[in-house]
């Protein structure tokens, strides 16, 4: 799971996790930025990817994001790399 990942550093580092065989699963405050970002994953890598909207500042939110991810399996890793506003 990479936070933040609908654009800037963390777009990349979902692109280079699955450069790696890595399934990612792409959570940003803004849906269309996070599934643009696992579309573009999956046409340039072949690994699959899902995008889905989540605010990780609200605590709701984070505990829905720890969960199980939409990839069918528990999230083994998660890079957070989102901005504070």
């Amino acid at each position: 799971m990479v936070t933040g990942g609908g654009s800037g550093i963390s777009r990349g580092t979902a692109l280079e996790l699955a450069r790696f065989g890595v399934q990612v699963a792409v959570v940003d405050r803004n849906e269309e930025d996070a599934s643009q970002t696992a579309e573009m994953v999956t046409a340039e890598t072949g690994v699959k990817a899902v995008g889905y909207a989540c605010d990780t500042s609200d605590p709701a939110c984070r505990i829905r994001c720890s969960g199980r991810s939409r990839l069918g399996g528990d999230i083994g890793q998660q890079c957070g790399n989102r901005r504070n506003r």
